[in-house]
């Protein structure tokens, strides 16, 4: 299997992977080692072109991706295989595919397993994939951005903002079958995206407090200064204190964290142990 996968890798590193995929899908051979985008054939969404599948996007979002990252390569070529499991038609006719990048990053795992990439490969396609659908747009708060970019994480907020990129470009081609040359496809200019990208950017070179690791304290200052004892509701309190961070970035000194938390633990959780 991983000789299959260096071969899959070469396709994926092309200037244009399309070509090599629809290729093996023609020959039959993409079925044998990846038959969830083969089903993709022939399955139709009304986001797309008349006559275009859900393969034909998927193989354009690839197309699209950045040449340089394997895995956001893999990540926009099955970002939405879960689309065939989870579609779903309402009684006024409407078509909906609830849920289906959970479905789509679990299928994504099950493919990353099967051809034996390392783990870490792995989790990241599955969380590019699961994260995929977010709806933060340039012009909203910074509370929202700081928000976003802590749940995605700084290691990872580019390269999903590179495959929302590759996704919506890959809706209206050019598709596998229209490509002239072999060069690469230079994704078109999104300005709600592009704007959106300029704000992270920024927020990360500010370097703002986007995680528990981030606080201006940490469990041993709690336990030291405010008596929270080292247990599982340790968690918690830190997990407050990072919302009331992202909410309001001058909180983030330790003297105001103390009071915070321990006002916190004193309100909100001595009373449910009292209580059990």
């Amino acid at each position: 299997m991983e000789r299959i996968r260096d071969e899959f890798n070469k396709i994926l590193f092309s200037p244009r992977p399309s070509r090599g995929l629809a290729i093996a899908d023609d020959l039959g051979v993409l079925q044998l080692f990846l038959p969830e985008l083969h089903s993709c054939r022939g399955f139709s969404q009304d986001s797309m072109p008349e006559n275009r599948d859900l393969f034909d996007h998927l193989l354009c979002c690839c197309d699209y991706a950045p040449l340089h990252s394997l895995e956001v390569r893999l990540a926009a070529l099955l970002h939405d295989i879960g689309k065939t499991e989870t579609r779903s038609e309402s009684a006024d006719g409407e078509i909906s595919y609830p849920a289906h990048e959970k479905h789509s990053a679990q299928m994504a795992s099950e493919i990353c397993n099967r051809l034996k990439y390392p783990r870490a490969f792995e989790k990241k396609v599955h969380h590019l994939i699961m994260h995929h659908m977010f709806q933060v747009r340039g012009k909203d708060s910074d509370k929202a951005v700081r928000r976003f970019v802590s749940r995605v994480g700084r290691d990872d907020i580019l390269d999903l903002l590179d495959l929302k990129n590759s996704d919506i470009a890959g809706k209206t081609g050019p598709f596998h079958d229209q490509q002239q040359n072999g060069n690469p496809l230079q994704a078109p200019v999104i300005p709600w995206l592009n704007e959106l990208r300029d704000r992270v950017g920024r927020l990360l070179q500010q370097q703002s407090a986007l995680t528990i690791g981030d606080l201006d304290i940490n469990g041993n200052i709690l336990h030291e200064d405010a008596g929270i004892p080292k247990s599982r509701e340790m968690k918690k309190v830190l997990l407050f204190l990072l919302e009331a961070v992202l909410d309001d970035p001058s909180m983030n000194s330790r003297k105001k964290l103390l009071t915070l938390a321990s006002n916190y633990y004193r309100e909100r959780i001595l009373p449910l142990k009292e209580d059990t």
